[in-house]
């Protein structure tokens, strides 16, 4: 079976929504040794581990308002994870990022630079142009931004 023809289980994409936005909202808050950052990342970076298990990457991309996992419109009928999908959509929004893409070489460090990376802020550089920088300055090549 193809892997454009596997989708990904409403559960795990659930999950994966979930950690992401947690993990973004508290490591801006928080200090990284601190458990209400290191848990979501676990769990995010045990989300990207599992799905990269069965696709060679994973996309997780903003377009009209709707976040998509691997081209795949990821909905929900809850409200909590609907207000993770807003979050991410207004973060995507204006971050000026449209897609972040792991693939299967990416290592657990280099997700956790990227995840840093998303949520620095610098005078007169957008989100989109921070984490570019990371990615060439520490040579991450598998994660990329607005690539799929």
């Amino acid at each position: 079976m193809n892997e454009k023809e596997v989708s990904i289980p409403l559960q795990t994409s659930g999950l994966l929504i979930k950690s992401f936005r947690i993990t973004l909202t508290n490591i801006r808050m928080y200090p990284l040794t601190s458990n209400l950052v290191e848990q979501p990342m676990k769990e995010f970076l045990t989300s990207i581990d599992d799905l990269l298990k069965t696709f060679s990457y994973i996309a997780i991309s903003e377009m009209d308002g709707k976040i998509f996992i691997n081209s795949q419109e990821y909905r929900s009928e809850d409200s909590t994870l609907n207000s993770h999908i807003k979050f991410l959509v207004q973060f995507f929004v204006q971050s000026g990022i449209k897609s972040i893409t792991f693939k299967q070489a990416a290592t657990s460090e280099e997700i956790k630079t990227v995840l840093l990376a998303l949520v620095t802020k610098k005078p007169k550089m957008s989100t989109r142009d921070i984490v570019k920088q990371v990615l060439k300055e520490k040579n991450i090549t598998n994660i990329a931004i607005d690539e799929v």
